[in-house]
Parts: structure tokens; sequence; C-alpha cells
């Protein structure tokens, strides 16, 4: 590494894991309810780790120095993935949880970032994770993200697709006839 400025995407990566990790211990007054499924939770958990991890490994082994636009672009993405799932925790309200959790008397929620996108925290951790590779200009993490987070999340929106339908029915088939899964700009089947 050549400045400080070099280190500062090493810092910022840094930043964003312990945000996230924070935001598991933040107490919110929420409704209980049964947990389904645990396990994609962890494989999301730890591939995102993952993908943090060797991104900031490969910053500093392959050592291509500090990239403005990269670093700018990442923390645009990054930053806007915060919006999105304060967003989104907000719109759910007491029915936020990090696992797959139905409560008795769960509401069917379409309202903020639910308009546009029926799982906008996934598309949170999507950004956030894309966002990290763009500022610390990673090539080759790529490849563990489309490997290894693109499929735990996959796995993860179809246990949750399942649980929604079983609570809530035709509502939720209606819902997902019209409102795309992650990516607002894709049909609502993606």
């Amino acid at each position: 590494m050549q400045s400080t400025l070099d280190l500062l995407p090493v810092f910022c990566a840094i930043a964003l894991y312990a945000a996230r990790i924070r935001e598991f211990f933040v107490k919110r007054n929420v409704v209980t309810g049964q947990v389904n499924e645990r396990a994609t939770f962890l494989a999301l958990l730890i591939s995102g780790t993952l993908v943090v991890t060797l991104a900031l490994v490969e910053y500093l082994v392959r050592d291509t120095g500090f990239h403005t636009v990269n670093f700018i672009a990442g923390l645009i993405v990054a930053g806007l993935s915060f919006v999105v799932r304060a967003a989104a925790v907000r719109a759910l309200g007491r029915m936020w949880s990090v696992h797959i959790e139905i409560r008795r008397e769960h509401e069917l929620v379409r309202s903020g970032p639910f308009r546009w996108v029926r799982h906008p925290i996934y598309l949170a951790a999507i950004l956030e994770l894309v966002g990290a590779m763009l500022f610390m200009n990673s090539v080759y993490t790529w490849i563990v993200f489309v490997f290894f987070f693109v499929p735990s999340l996959v796995a993860r929106i179809r246990l949750e697709e399942r649980a929604m339908i079983v609570q809530f029915g035709d509502d939720y088939l209606r819902f997902r006839k019209t409102t795309p899964a992650v990516l607002p700009w894709r049909g609502p089947t993606c």
C-alpha cells in the first residue's frame, strides 16, 4: 500500500461489516412467532462474511491501490443498502425478523420499499456486498458472491415465499404476480 488513502477501503469494509453485525443486536419491539427455518440465515451470514473477507484480502494482496471512481460508486451502493434496509425494517415494524418467522397476527406488508420488491431486505444485502466489492476494487471475489451468496439467497427466498403463501394464500400469490422478488427492474417472478 502506497498511502493512507489506500487504507480507506479497508476501514470502510470493517465499518460496513461492524454496522451489519451490530444491527443483529439492536433490540426491537417485535412480535415473536414460529421460526420455520434457521439454516438459510446462517448460510447468508457465512457467505456474506466470506464475500467481505475475501474482498478485503483481495484488495490487500492484489495491491491495486485506491481507485476513486470505484470507491465512490461502492460507497454510494453500500450506503443505499442501509437506506433500503432501514425503510424495509420500518415498514415491517413489529413483524421484522432475521428468520423466516410467521406470527399469529402477521400482516402482509405492501408499503415502503415493499411497493417495488417483495424482499427489499435481500435487495439491501445484495447492494451492500456489491458496494463492498466495488469500493475494494474486487475482481475475483465476484465468483464467491455468485456461487455462494446468490444460491443461499435463492434458497432463502424460496423458503420464505412458501411460508408467505401458506400464511396469506391468494393475497400473496397476487402480490407475487405484480411485484418483483428482489430486483425492481425485473419481472415479478425474478
